[in-house]
């Protein structure tokens, strides 16, 4: 599974490829402060937690039961 990040229309998206699907999926900020920016996705008819986390070792993405990390910048 690939995943990125982008910017579109002032807001972030996941867009998650793999080999089944491919899926955009907005995020709405929630909390921006600290360490742990958390954002939402509607899933299902409910708001589902999207958590980035920002330290030493670069930022970890939480969405859905995975935990997804940056391993390198787009060109």
């Amino acid at each position: 599974m690939d995943a990125k990040i982008v910017a579109k229309g002032g807001i972030l998206q996941i867009e998650i490829r793999d080999r089944y699907v491919d899926i955009v999926v907005p995020l709405v900020p929630e909390n921006l402060e600290g360490n742990v920016k958390k954002f939402y996705a509607f899933q299902s008819g409910g708001k589902l937690p999207v958590e980035f986390i920002v330290g030493n070792g670069g930022v970890e993405l939480i969405y859905e039961r995975y935990r997804l990390r940056k391993v390198s910048s787009l060109p």
